[in-house]
């Protein structure tokens, strides 16, 4: 039997046994037996991945028990899980107005607050959550990307030193702290961030992107080329890639890729000005080239 019609017969059984039982028999309380009974339910089909019948579980549980907060978080959670983060912001709100002391949940809230461009918002609840827990790695690690966001580099490049503190083998910080670095124009420490990002994730198409651009500011071609290749082995619809194997050509003087590659950018996005103009400075090479030939 697989574990869904393990969980599915769960269910069902639960379900019987409920109706079976005479109300005032489920339990010495019956307000108490419905609402661990829709508790028990929304559990169930959030472990089935019915986040619909689920919801609808935790929305009936909530209409009878408006203090529980873990009811509200169960259902933020789902919430975010589907991409309602507006409504996911709202829940865990609600919860933590019942219980501010839960540093998972002002986390929770801050990533809703994120996707809902709340940054600010998202900053103050981050900050609640490292409050009541010093040593939550990943909040440390969004607050770094709010930071760079913002352009508060050395806030950012602070804030991810700690998260890496707490967890060195966290990809995303690494990438993210290589990014700092990069506009800092510290070269040097932006590839380092970068070797150690990709070597945990080889298929991180930003790490190699931004390890890219750090290789042609130090006029280092061709591994830059050979970065925006396996970026855009990734990610071949990313214009911004394509843009950037082309300045790293352009800087080589090999006119032609360039040409392609500023070809490729304009393609996919044609309103890219910046790769219109090399584009245009590139065919005035090769015409030169053609006629100095």
């Amino acid at each position: 039997m697989t574990p869904y019609h393990r969980l599915l017969l769960r269910a069902l059984v639960f379900a019987a046994i409920m109706a079976a039982l005479p109300y005032d028999a489920a339990a010495d309380n019956p307000r108490d037996a419905e609402l661990a009974a829709l508790g028990h339910q929304a559990r169930l089909w959030t472990e089935l991945d019915r986040p619909e019948r689920a919801l609808a579980s935790y929305t009936a549980l909530l209409q009878r028990a408006p203090q529980d907060s873990a009811a509200w978080l169960a259902r933020a959670r789902l919430f975010a899980r589907q991409g309602e983060h507006a409504s996911a912001a709202a829940d865990f709100e609600r919860a933590l107005a019942l219980d501010a002391s839960d540093a998972e949940a002002w986390y929770q809230l801050s990533l809703a607050r994120y996707e809902l461009g709340q940054r600010a918002a998202a900053i103050e609840a981050l900050e609640a959550a490292l409050q009541r827990a010093p040593a939550h790695a990943a909040a440390w690690g969004q607050l770094g990307v709010l930071q760079l966001q913002a352009r508060a580099f050395d806030a950012a490049i602070e804030s991810l030193d700690t998260a890496l503190k707490l967890d060195p083998h966290d990809g995303d910080a690494l990438r993210n702290r290589g990014s700092a670095w990069l506009h800092k124009r510290d070269f040097a420490r932006a590839v380092a961030d970068l070797d150690a990002a990709i070597r945990l994730n080889p298929q991180d198409a930003t790490a190699h992107g931004n390890r890219g651009i750090a290789f042609t500011r130090q006029a280092e071609f061709t591994r830059a080329i050979a970065d925006f290749d396996a970026a855009l082995q990734l990610q071949p619809d990313n214009a911004v890639l394509h843009f950037n194997r082309g300045v790293a050509f352009e800087a080589r003087g090999d006119w032609a890729p360039a040409l392609a590659s500023y070809d490729a950018a304009l393609r996919l996005q044609p309103g890219l000005t910046p790769a219109q103009q090399r584009r245009d400075a590139a065919v005035r090479q090769l015409h030169q080239r053609k006629r100095a030939g």
